[in-house]
């Protein structure tokens, strides 16, 4: 298996739905993927937990139950 820099997550049906509506609506973002990475960036802002401060595994062992 080759490493990449991404994984995969899923969504509910009506979650990727809710966004997309969104993003046709308003422009704001290219993709639903475009609208997830930036709201995980800012939800892990809020947790304080940046790439400065916290390792990646440390990051992803937080936040992953």
């Amino acid at each position: 298996m080759r490493d990449t820099k991404y994984r995969t997550v899923g969504l509910p049906v009506g979650l990727y739905e809710r966004i997309e509506s969104y993003i046709l609506r308003t422009g704001m973002y290219s993709s639903v993927s475009e609208f997830v990475k930036d709201a995980v960036r800012r939800r892990l802002e809020e947790l304080g937990l940046t790439d400065d401060d916290h390792p990646r595994e440390e990051i992803c062992a937080e936040v992953t139950p």
